[in-house]
């Protein structure tokens, strides 16, 4: 099969959904655009699972210049990518990008939880001025008790 190419990508809607393929290797998957009668143009990867299904994976909406979507180039690019990793044996390659994108907002989590706790730490540092301040801000005030004597010092 010929390669995907812009022009196609670009063609009119029709009553019902064109796709267009292009396969990689034997056992690589195929990529595939999708122009819906509404007019959406899309990428996907087709693969066949370990129990023989042959899901579509969303890479994304195509646009020619890549102004809100993917340019033909990038699609491909990714479906590449993706074609790679099944062949090197991940048959079910949704949950291992899922997986994947657990992985990475776990971090993100944890990094965002570190970086809190250092501005915590750093916030409850005083330094000796600071703590000065606060020292005669609540030490040295004069205070009126609750039965109408001063307390603290004069001066």
């Amino acid at each position: 099969m010929a390669n995907i190419t812009d022009r196609e990508m670009q063609a009119r809607p029709g009553a019902q959904d064109i796709w267009l393929n292009h396969p990689f290797n034997r056992g690589g998957g195929v990529f595939v655009g999708r122009i819906t009668p509404r007019g959406e143009r899309l990428f996907y990867f087709r693969y066949s699972d370990s129990q023989g299904r042959r899901p579509f994976l969303p890479i994304g909406p195509y646009h020619p210049k890549g102004k809100g979507g993917l340019t033909l180039a990038e699609g491909y690019a990714k479906a590449a990518e993706w074609s790679s990793l099944y062949r090197s044996g991940i048959r079910d390659l949704r949950q291992h990008l899922e997986e994947i994108a657990e992985s990475q907002r776990a971090e993100q989590l944890r990094a965002a939880r570190e970086r809190a706790e250092a501005e915590a730490a750093a916030a409850r540092r005083l330094t000796v001025s600071q703590l000065f301040e606060q020292w005669a801000k609540v030490e040295l005030a004069p205070k009126i008790q609750a039965d109408g004597t001063r307390s603290g010092r004069k001066d």
